[in-house]
């Protein structure tokens, strides 16, 4: 079976909420047209909900760029699996370099959130 290629987005630490409606309105109508890819939006926690609200209609994927591997706790600045559906999430992002060298995310690490995430 061979895979779907997927055009995605990763904002990284950048927009604002407004930004990320600006952003989100102009590409949907881009994407409209997308059959042969999936499309998706990698938005920072604070926009992912707006995100989310603006693509629910379309093809377009709202996404985290991060969680942790429990669904609740007491894990300051965290946000679970549960969290992110709750926002509107359709996808995250795990294993990513600047998480393993800035963060000091361990193979370990990775491989709960990507099990977490899969289960999720």
């Amino acid at each position: 079976m061979a895979r779907r290629p997927m055009m995605a987005a990763n904002w990284k630490m950048n927009k604002t909420i407004r930004e990320a409606q600006d952003y989100t309105a102009a590409l949907l109508p881009r994407a409209a047209d997308a059959e042969e890819v999936d499309v998706a939006v990698f938005a920072p926690y604070t926009c992912l909900h707006e995100v989310a609200r603006m693509v629910e209609d379309s093809a377009v994927i709202a996404g985290a760029q991060n969680f942790y591997f429990e669904d609740s706790g007491a894990f300051t600045g965290e946000v679970s699996a549960p969290m992110l559906l709750d926002a509107g999430a359709g996808g995250v992002i795990v294993g990513h370099s600047e998480r393993r060298e800035l963060f000091g995310e361990s193979d370990e690490m990775v491989a709960k959130k990507a099990a977490k995430a899969v289960k999720s």
